[in-house]
């Protein structure tokens, strides 16, 4: 009974564990993907699979990265047109939803407890940022100080 008991630990500690995001893109049924994790200046292809039918699917971070936290990317690999989405994992177990044919971030829905969307917002702000300052760099290097 103990090892009965153990061995059910050991399978729902993994679960807790394992980091899943649940994905829905109808438009992009019966395309091939990739999901790559980041370490460091070094990307690893973490699964390689077929997106269904009806568009719905799971992701699950694999029991040996399930301690990653970082940015990952989601990659349709055999179109031609390409396609993709950068993830934020930290952990927690979300949701992405887009139901049009033509992905952006207007149509890109987030659930569940994800910081990525504000993270979007971080990121789109800081390029405006140093947008300006690159104007401003540009100008003073062709006009003088």
């Amino acid at each position: 009974m103990k090892a009965l008991y153990s061995f059910f630990l050991l399978v729902l500690s993994n679960l807790l564990l394992s980091q899943s995001i649940t994905m829905e893109f109808p438009a992009f049924a019966d395309k091939t993907y990739e999901f790559i994790i980041f370490q460091g200046d070094k990307s690893v292809t973490i699964i390689q699979d077929t997106i269904p039918k009806d568009g719905k699917f799971v992701i699950k971070i694999p029991e040996q990265y399930a301690q990653y936290s970082g940015m990952s990317r989601w990659l349709i690999t055999n179109t031609a047109q390409g396609g993709g989405l950068d993830l934020l994992i930290d952990g927690q177990d979300f949701g992405v939803k887009c139901l049009s044919a033509q992905p952006s971030d207007d149509n890109i829905i987030f659930s569940g407890k994800t910081i990525f969307p504000e993270f979007t917002k971080k990121v789109i702000e800081q390029k405006k940022i140093l947008d300006r300052y690159q104007s401003i760099n540009n100008a003073i290097s062709l006009y003088g100080e």
